[in-house]
């Protein structure tokens, strides 16, 4: 168990330490203690806590060294997973085509909507847990060729 433990924890850990074998088996023993299998992994537990349906979400929390940040806590593990109710909302990449072209993309992570009744209501969820990033168009044609743009003019909300 312990090359195992070496290869998934920074370089200096001692693992020879009491401190640090009692805390490994503190942690086994609540896994062992749920429903969750010891080798579970993090897409099965890890889940949206506010979706009806179970969308797995990456990440962890920056104590643990994470760059994308999802917390679920409280939690007692008693229902056999990590319900992920805080961690990133937006995330955006812009980088440069081949063209010399800004290309940017991203998610709002919790999705468009908060009504359940909405189709947009885990869109974006889906997509970040598939990692399928969304390209964000920058020039006026890519903005124009949008196939789901919708243009509203000041005047005409001023008249509804």
């Amino acid at each position: 168990m312990a090359c195992l433990l070496r290869r998934a924890v920074p370089a200096n850990l001692n693992v020879a330490s009491p401190l640090i074998q009692t805390a490994f088996a503190d942690g086994v023993k609540r896994i062992q203690d749920s429903p969750i299998a010891l080798d579970a992994s993090v897409r099965d537990i890890q889940l949206s806590g506010i979706h009806d349906t179970p969308i797995p979400i990456f990440g962890g929390e920056g104590f643990e060294g994470s760059f994308t940040i999802a917390s679920s806590r409280p939690n007692d593990l008693s229902d056999g997973r990590y319900d992920v109710n805080y961690g990133n909302s937006y995330i955006q990449t812009v980088t440069w085509g081949e063209n010399g072209m800004p290309k940017a993309e991203g998610f709002v992570t919790y999705s468009q909507s908060t009504d359940p009744a909405s189709p947009y209501f885990k869109d974006m969820t889906q997509a970040y847990s598939e990692k399928q990033w969304i390209t964000f168009p920058y020039t006026e044609e890519a903005i124009r060729s949008d196939p789901n743009l919708v243009e509203y003019r000041l005047v005409e909300l001023a008249r509804d």
